[in-house]
């Protein structure tokens, strides 16, 4: 497949704190096969790119995440642990526009990205900007908490469902609801 950097690559990185410049755009590269991670004896498997140890030896330890392109398509994510090394988990929709699967080869092109950004829909900032309490418990939560409240808003289909997913972060920021909008307790 010959999987080499690209320094422009077919989309630009967008990060927030300038750790992907238009000189490095994905300074690591390396060629991987779509397999399964299984997790919890074998009761869910994630469909994953294991990154190579050569390429992990180059990064800082602890919690990384990257941007780039995965076979020339855009992609975020983190660099999850496990016994078998790290990895990028991909998803149904991923995997989808890539019209990938499992046992298929894939060149993946990234740079490091800010561990602590979040990139907030603007529903859910809205309500942030008019909400001094709701704001002041989305700040004190993790950044992945926080990313993972606001990929629920995002991947809304409708303004409608967007409206309800962003009261469901309110009741979950409260204590009140769970992740699905159901009561707590």
């Amino acid at each position: 497949m010959g999987c080499q950097a690209n320094a422009t690559g077919s989309g630009s990185p967008q990060t927030k704190l300038g750790y992907v410049t238009a000189m490095d755009a994905y300074p690591h590269h390396f060629e991987a096969q779509i397999t399964h991670h299984d997790v919890g004896a074998k009761r869910y498997a994630y469909t994953v790119l294991y990154v190579p140890g050569e390429i992990l030896a180059k990064l800082p330890s602890g919690r990384n995440r990257a941007v780039g392109e995965i076979n020339d398509h855009p992609f975020a994510g983190a660099l999850h642990p496990s016994p078998l090394g790290h990895y990028l988990l991909l998803s149904k929709a991923l995997l989808r526009d890539l019209e990938v699967g499992l046992g298929d080869w894939c060149c993946v092109r990234f740079a490091l990205d800010d561990p602590n950004g979040v990139e907030t829909p603007l529903a859910l900032r809205d309500a942030l900007s008019e909400d001094e309490g709701l704001r002041a418990l989305w700040e004190a939560q993790s950044p992945g908490k926080q990313r993972g409240l606001a990929h629920l808003v995002e991947t809304a289909k409708t303004p409608q469902t967007q409206a309800k997913r962003v009261a469901t972060v309110r009741g979950t920021l409260e204590g009140r609801l769970d992740r699905r909008g159901k009561p707590v307790g």
